[in-house]
């Protein structure tokens, strides 16, 4: 009331989707809930957060979601394949609206404004494969791991810079430090400014983006070889063979091929 707040959102369909429905009608104001992932695919690979569990119960969270779907006045997904998960957890299609991710271009049209191996004090002889954004298990860290463990054991000219924190950033530091071969071969360096991850991006020889919302806009932006599994929506932003690489889903051999 004292914000004057005339709509709300929540950021998912299960918690923070019933605490906005629970509010907008007890202040009789319209509210929606936005999607931004495949929570089934989160679930597989993370084991069911408890973000889309009740009681630790997933029946019950599929349960919530779709009570939650059934009963905003919106619902807003970023992709046509989140649009049709709500489709079939009991969103009404016509108060469904699919609202495209996008993001400024203009940085991406000049040079790095700092000098990424010397700021991270990287050897120049070293081609860089960043992988930049949320350490969590449905963006596939461990893989990026896995793959600098494999690539080490042809090549030895790259280094694998990965930016971002997140609920995997301690498991993942304590793994790359306290082994040998991924202590020559991974570089964390932690949260970063945007305007750094863009510079990153550009220097970068190739992006890494096993799954991705704005970080595989971002590193499609930045203009250099993408490596992405083939799954969701990045058919849409990366050509395969052409603008860089889409590997079957789990597929490390082809990974390190890509």
């Amino acid at each position: 009331k004292r914000e004057r707040v005339d709509f709300i959102r929540g950021t998912d369909p299960f918690w923070c989707g019933f605490i906005a429905l629970f509010v907008s009608r007890l202040m009789k104001i319209p509210c929606c809930v936005s999607i931004h992932a495949d929570y089934d695919k989160i679930g597989r690979i993370s084991k069911y957060g408890a973000s889309t569990m009740v009681l630790g119960s997933v029946r019950l969270g599929k349960f919530l979601a779709r009570f939650v779907l059934n009963r905003v006045d919106m619902i807003l997904p970023i992709r046509k394949n989140l649009g049709d998960w709500a489709v079939e957890n009991g969103a009404n299609i016509k108060k469904t609206i699919v609202i495209p991710h996008g993001i400024d271009l203009r940085p991406f049209m000049i040079g790095p404004a700092i000098d990424i191996y010397k700021f991270f004090d990287i050897e120049r002889s070293l081609k860089i494969i960043s992988f930049i954004g949320r350490l969590s298990k449905e963006n596939y860290v461990d893989d990026v791991l896995k793959l600098a463990r494999m690539l080490g054991e042809r090549r030895s000219d790259f280094v694998v810079v990965i930016a971002g924190e997140g609920n995997e950033y301690n498991r993942l530091r304590h793994m790359a430090d306290q082994d040998v071969v991924l202590r020559k071969f991974v570089k964390m360096i932690g949260f970063q400014k945007q305007e750094i991850c863009f510079d990153l991006r550009k220097t970068s020889s190739v992006s890494l983006c096993l799954m991705g919302g704005f970080s595989l806009i971002e590193a499609c932006a930045a203009g250099s070889p993408v490596v992405s599994y083939a799954v969701d929506w990045h058919s849409e932003l990366v050509k395969d063979n052409e603008t860089g690489f889409l590997v079957k889903e789990g597929d490390l051999d082809g990974l390190v091929i890509a």
